[in-house]
């Protein structure tokens, strides 16, 4: 990765590591997430704008109790909190940044996404205030931190980890006798007498595109391991988006739009109807993130005992690891660089970060972004088994959208979709998506 600069006063460092020293850690107990006399005397009647995500229940609910803790703790403080959803954050966020008007703390998902900001010097550097936190810098999961940083720097912090698991409903497995497939060729089985039985295979979405992408993502690693989509991302060595692991992806993704494991009209489907199909039982199976159990909670209950989860298939030859997961930060929290109240922001981080709203994040089904004994004590049994996927995984492979930069990220779930369309070949797909990083590479 090229090497970068954060470009922030030397005088907001100061005031960092002075203030953050103050309300740093107290033997192996943690003080509260921020002190509030310390905050107002550095930075008083501060004022953070606070963009985020979390629009919906129960996750909206976690971040908004962490904001009023952090405004009971500290009252001179005003945090604007500004929740929306997904793709419309994504969209105000790239305008405020572009325009020099950022928020003060921001929701971010790590990997390219996040580097294109810490490339332009939008991104406050964490490291220093971690560093004086010891007990905070300790408790966070290593891998997710990975996802933040950037040539040993921290942009964002962590608040929750995720994973995407092969969901299926256990009851109608047990109903069928079928066991969870371990092999692709298992899995193909599994979609074929699921049809016979009137149930469909696959519950999903795709018309977002990112759904599918996790179809391709996980199949091209288990066929050729982590290191090519490395290499062609980095442009390093001979590595190129045209390698044969992710030609034969796309033609395994292909033989499965064939043999009908999704349902009808499934790419101009969204994620909400996908999840009906499984949650009413009429789908078997689901590929999805670890939120799916948030979702569940909330919108099927009676559900809960009859999800079941287990690691996607590996491929048979592959060169992949079969403990390799497609993962990374669900949620993590970051901080321009033109903040004018770093050490107020910081707090919030903390606030955001620390073991209250972890429980809080464990008790929507999400798993914490803290190391594996302190996550796996406060997960409930239904996470359980896609938080003990994730904590043993020899590697976990950012999603590939939010490992690439932005355009190059587009392309991917472009191409993508349109290998499930039937629309493009997987060959031309992959020259597609190597023609573009040849043309990136050449404009830096």
């Amino acid at each position: 990765m090229q090497n970068w600069r954060l470009s922030f006063p030397t005088t907001c460092v100061a005031i960092v590591m002075g203030v953050v020293l103050l309300a740093g850690s107290n033997g192996c107990k943690r003080k509260p997430a921020s002190d509030g006399g310390s905050i107002q005397r550095a930075a008083a009647s501060a004022k953070l704008a606070f963009w985020h995500i979390q629009s919906y229940s129960p996750t909206k609910e976690v971040v908004a109790s962490a904001v009023s803790r952090f405004r009971a703790r500290n009252p001179g403080v005003t945090v604007e909190e500004v929740p929306l959803s997904n793709d419309p954050f994504k969209q105000k966020l790239k305008i405020a940044m572009g325009a020099g008007s950022p928020p003060d703390v921001f929701h971010t998902w790590g990997g390219g996404a996040l580097k294109s900001y810490v490339d332009a010097g939008r991104i406050l550097d964490l490291t220093p205030a971690l560093n004086a936190d010891p007990v905070w810098r300790d408790s966070l999961y290593p891998r997710a931190l990975d996802f933040c940083s950037f040539d040993g720097k921290v942009c964002a912090i962590p608040t929750d980890v995720t994973a995407v698991g092969l969901f299926y409903n256990k009851a109608i497995f047990e109903r069928l006798k079928l066991d969870p497939p371990q092999t692709f060729e298992q899995l193909m089985g599994c979609c074929e007498k699921l049809k016979a039985q009137g149930v469909i295979p696959f519950a999903m979405g795709n018309s977002d595109k990112w759904p599918g992408a996790f179809f391709f993502a996980y199949l091209a690693t288990r066929v050729g391991g982590t290191g090519p989509f490395r290499m062609a991302a980095s442009r390093e060595k001979d590595g190129s988006f045209a390698d044969p692991c992710f030609i034969r992806a796309g033609e395994m993704l292909q033989r499965m739009v064939k043999a009908d494991a999704f349902p009808p009209g499934f790419n101009g489907m969204n994620f909400d109807q996908a999840r009906r199909l499984f949650f009413t039982e009429r789908a078997g199976m689901i590929l999805m993130g670890s939120w799916l159990l948030a979702y569940a909670g909330k919108e099927a209950p009676e559900m809960a005992d009859k999800i079941g989860c287990v690691p996607f298939p590996v491929v048979e030859n592959g060169r992949g690891s079969a403990t390799t997961v497609i993962g990374g930060v669900n949620a993590g929290y970051a901080i321009s660089s033109s903040c004018a109240n770093p050490v107020a922001a910081i707090a919030l981080l903390k606030e955001l970060s620390g073991e209250e709203a972890a429980r809080q994040w464990a008790a929507t089904g999400r798993i914490p972004a803290l190391k594996g004994d302190i996550a796996l004590a406060m997960i409930s049994p239904q996470s359980a088994e896609i938080a003990k996927i994730v904590h043993a995984a020899d590697e976990i492979q950012l999603y590939y959208d939010q490992a690439l930069p932005p355009r190059l990220a587009e392309k991917h779930k472009e191409t993508t979709q349109n290998i499930f369309a039937l629309t493009t070949t997987p060959d031309q797909a992959a020259k597609e998506m190597e023609n573009l990083a040849l043309e990136m590479a050449a404009q830096k």
